[in-house]
């Protein structure tokens, strides 16, 4: 995931208890995995993946990390990655250089699909992203998802100067590094984007005595997600099985554009 200026911490989002269209987080969470690769050089970077299909495939964001990997490990989402059955091998089925994304196969792993939209949320839409920031290792809970909440800002075109070369989802649901890939679902479910990058822009504080600043002490973030209507077409031309989400449920979810 890109980031342009590091977040000094995690901004926790609650979800509300009583609300009629509340986000089934356990169903999501079965569909979660965490991508972990150990190059040549040692080093390891782990990030958020989501289970597409019953047979072990899962969409996950193409770092630049992955390029020179020698292992693709794979761990369920509440699996103790302590246990080695629970480290599954992977192996790269698809490599979408204009999505910047993989699809991998990977033997052996059960998971609920989650399914994907085939339309773009309204704009003001709730949306949550699900996955796993490696700066909340720190503080424990390993096997544990993170949530945060937002609304759609707007859904536009990506920037090809990020490797996005499809409309993409900019929204309000805070993601940190390991949180690319990370599914970014609606009230019903439905994934209506795969998290792949923020910014944050940090805005001067000037001082009363004058228009010099400061200090850098104030920031604003925006998040984008891949739309997953770019997602659907992308497994559709490359013969890749996937659960397909309803437009609407009985009424009880907006409508996708």
């Amino acid at each position: 995931m890109r980031v342009l200026r590091a977040a000094p911490f995690l901004l926790a989002a609650a979800v509300a208890a009583g609300s009629a269209h509340a986000v089934d987080i356990a169903k999501v969470e079965a569909g979660l995995v965490r991508v972990f690769s150990k190059n040549q050089d040692k080093r390891r970077a782990g990030t958020t993946g989501f289970a597409i299909n019953a047979n072990g495939m899962v969409l996950v964001a193409n770092h630049g990390v992955f390029a020179d990997a020698t292992e693709l490990v794979v761990i369920k989402a509440g699996a103790d990655p302590g246990k080695p059955a629970n480290r599954l091998k992977a192996t790269v089925v698809v490599r979408d250089t204009a999505l910047n994304l993989m699809v991998l196969k990977v033997a052996g792993l059960k998971a609920r699909p989650l399914a994907l939209a085939n339309g773009e949320p309204a704009k003001g839409a709730r949306v949550y992203a699900i996955g796993f920031p490696r700066k909340a290792d720190s503080y424990g809970g390993l096997t544990e998802a993170t949530v945060t909440a937002g609304v759609v800002s707007r859904v536009v075109a990506g920037r090809k100067g990020f490797r996005i070369d499809a409309r993409v989802v900019q929204h309000g649901a805070l993601i940190a590094p390991g949180m690319s890939g990370a599914p970014l679902v609606d009230a019903c479910d439905r994934v209506v984007g795969l998290n792949a990058y923020s910014t944050i822009v940090s805005l001067p504080v000037r001082g009363s005595g004058g228009n010099r600043p400061r200090a850098m002490g104030m920031a604003t973030s925006f998040y984008f997600a891949i739309s997953s209507k770019a997602l659907v077409k992308m497994l559709t031309e490359k013969k890749i099985r996937f659960v397909a989400a309803p437009r609407a449920a009985g009424g009880r979810c907006p409508p996708l554009r």
